[in-house]
């Protein structure tokens, strides 16, 4: 029995076709990180690909042309379905295109070009994979490494009075900056006021801190977590983080080559990539507690806090941080799996145009067939006044089943 024996009848919801040639892409997902100074990139394995299946299709016969409607009606219907593929069996697939060429000088023949995608099911991830708790701990990790790493590699014993100056300055500022950036999110309650006290007695007692370099990364990173906690919203204390990632981005860079100048350049080093470190971590802890509610939002907020947690993992590395380093990959990659996990089966967000004037309850009753949908639309969109839209507004919404985005 040779491989001709083998071939199958082709057909896509039972609706039978001829093949004359097939193309089949498939392999793995994987993320290519390059580095600077580094010619060898990390490549991060995500997965199998989706396999791909494109067919070059024909009809033939005195009645191709019913049985060419068959299968345009088939390729339109909605939902996956399984592809008795000749070469390859039975696959469930979605019809991702599908074009059709006939000619006078061929006729009784309609020529097809047909492209699917394999098409799984839309379910959760696997119990036990608990992504947001991992991604959780390896925030523990990555902020006790900043921590271990602040404490081991500051030092101002025997240091000129300017070294010690500097370093109580840089402190200060950290907590100036967690004063500022938490000021517009954080709550009017006791905890708030415990956490101001707290900023206030690292600034008095930095003196006697920056010599207790072990006391002094307790502190600050006590600090750090505390004014996370204190935003009314993980997504409140996201936006508190994010400039914090790039702290004393503008800092004048210490010059001098005497001992003492080196020594404060490097005391300087640790305390910026530390306070950068630790509000990378917070922000991951934020990120796993963010209900998303559209791929989109979801892939935006991976997307940034993946951009930033590599910069901050790359100055580490320059650092001669091996270990910080390490912490942060793990903690980006876990960060990577949640939001995949969590996000990735959401509906998308479509651009809608308002083209005439009309009230939120009808474009939402337009959009979903729900018109109670308002208020999510509202809200979503910022809208104050739901009961009359312009025309010319562009609203996001989340996309609907069988709806384009053509407008309202």
């Amino acid at each position: 029995m040779g491989w001709r024996d083998r071939l199958r009848e082709a057909s896509f919801r039972g609706v039978a076709f001829l093949v004359d040639s097939h193309d089949h892409d498939f392999g793995r997902r994987v993320d290519v990180h390059e580095y600077a100074l580094r010619a060898t990139p990390w490549v991060e394995d995500l997965g199998r690909a989706g396999r791909r299946y494109s067919l070059d299709a024909y009809l033939l016969g005195p009645d191709y042309d019913l049985a060419r409607a068959q299968l345009i009606a088939a390729l339109e219907t909605e939902g996956p379905a399984t592809l008795v593929h000749p070469w390859l069996g039975s696959v469930t697939v979605s019809c991702t295109t599908s074009s059709l060429r006939e000619t006078i000088r061929r006729g009784g023949e309609a020529s097809f070009r047909l492209d699917f995608v394999e098409a799984g099911e839309n379910v959760a991830p696997d119990a036990g994979d608990d992504t947001a708790t991992l991604a959780r701990d390896a925030a523990t990790q990555a902020g006790d490494e900043a921590a271990r790493t602040l404490a081991t590699g500051f030092d101002v014993t025997g240091q000129p009075g300017f070294v010690v100056d500097a370093a109580v300055a840089r402190v200060s500022q950290a907590a100036d900056a967690l004063d500022a950036l938490t000021a517009p999110v954080r709550r009017a309650t006791a905890e708030a006021g415990a956490f101001l006290r707290r900023a206030q007695r690292l600034r008095t007692t930095a003196l006697a801190l920056a010599r207790s370099p072990g006391d002094l990364a307790a502190e600050m990173l006590g600090l750090v977590r505390e004014a996370a906690r204190l935003a009314q919203t993980p997504r409140d204390a996201l936006v508190a983080l994010s400039p914090l990632m790039q702290f004393a981005e503008t800092a004048v860079v210490v010059a001098g080559l005497t001992p003492a100048r080196r020594r404060q350049a490097r005391n300087d080093g640790h305390l910026v990539r530390f306070v950068r470190q630790a509000a990378a971590a917070e922000a991951v802890r934020a990120v796993t507690e963010i209900a998303f509610t559209a791929y989109d939002e979801a892939s935006n907020a991976r997307d940034r806090l993946s951009d930033a947690i590599d910069a901050i993992a790359i100055d580490a590395a320059d650092a001669g941080d091996d270990a910080a380093f390490a912490a942060l990959e793990d903690l980006r990659r876990a960060m990577v799996r949640d939001v995949a996990a969590r996000g990735g089966n959401l509906a998308r967000l479509i651009a809608w145009p308002v083209t005439t004037d009309r009230p939120l309850l009808v474009i939402a009753h337009q959009l979903y067939g729900d018109a109670d949908r308002a208020e999510e639309l509202a809200v979503r969109n910022g809208i104050a006044h739901p009961g009359f839209l312009a025309a010319g507004t562009v609203l996001q919404a989340l996309a609907s089943d069988g709806r384009g985005s053509t407008g309202a």
